[in-house]
């Protein structure tokens, strides 16, 4: 149900970018979190249980991310996910929402959101629908670990074909050709929603690209703080 009262309430929105290893403790002074990806098991395998978690990838190998369920944890999950992810959840707390597709008319009444670049975002824009404007992103890379070629906080390793290096300032960023466009697509998301306040924990590619870019763009959008 999208909450038409706006909350001033502060949400934490967890990714699994490798920093979150170095992050994770903060997370204790939320009460409100939301999780994507490997995120949900890394919270609970901590105890602290985020109170939501949401999934967009439709392929089925992504279900196992959900297998090991939480009764607490409500599962937000775009239509397109798997029929084994919507059977991996089966008996929870589960509801569903749409990622607006050219040409297919959704019903009335049900929450359609515009498709970003990747869940992360989606994350985003369901925390808005929910009422939540002060955002605080947790693993929020779009990098990798430089020395150990890291690509998330936990046991998953991406079949990376090539590798990109973007500059910021003096420092270089590992990352990957479809990270680094994940990035100039957060720029498009927070043009198109200026009335999010975002608070970044992470010393990845996207904090600092942020940081970058509205400082040369004379703070068009101020809200954006870095941790």
């Amino acid at each position: 149900q999208v909450n038409p009262e706006v909350s001033d309430e502060a949400i934490a929105l967890v990714g699994y970018g490798p920093t979150l290893k170095k992050f994770w403790p903060k997370l204790r002074d939320f009460k409100t979190i939301i999780t994507t990806s490997g995120a949900h098991k890394f919270l609970v395998d901590k105890d602290i249980i985020p109170c939501y978690h949401v999934e967009v990838d439709f392929r089925e190998r992504a279900t196992k991310r959900v297998e090991e369920s939480h009764p607490v944890v409500e599962y937000l999950l775009a239509s397109i996910v798997s029929p084994t992810m919507l059977k991996a959840v089966s008996g929870k707390r589960c509801k569903l929402w749409h990622i607006n597709l050219k040409g297919i008319e959704y019903p009335k009444g049900e929450l359609v959101i515009e498709g970003y670049w990747d869940v992360g975002q989606e994350a985003i824009l369901v925390a808005k629908a929910l009422g939540y404007r002060d955002l605080h992103l947790f693993g929020y890379d779009y990098a990798f670990e430089t020395d150990t070629g890291e690509t998330h906080a936990g046991d998953i390793r991406w079949p990376i074909k090539k590798y990109v290096f973007a500059q910021i300032g003096e420092r270089l960023y590992k990352t990957s050709d479809d990270l680094a466009r994940g990035v100039l697509a957060f720029t498009a998301l927070m043009k198109d929603h200026p009335d999010l306040t975002l608070t970044v924990y992470s010393d990845g590619l996207l904090g600092a690209y942020l940081k970058y870019h509205y400082g040369e763009m004379n703070n068009e959008h101020p809200e954006i703080t870095t941790n």
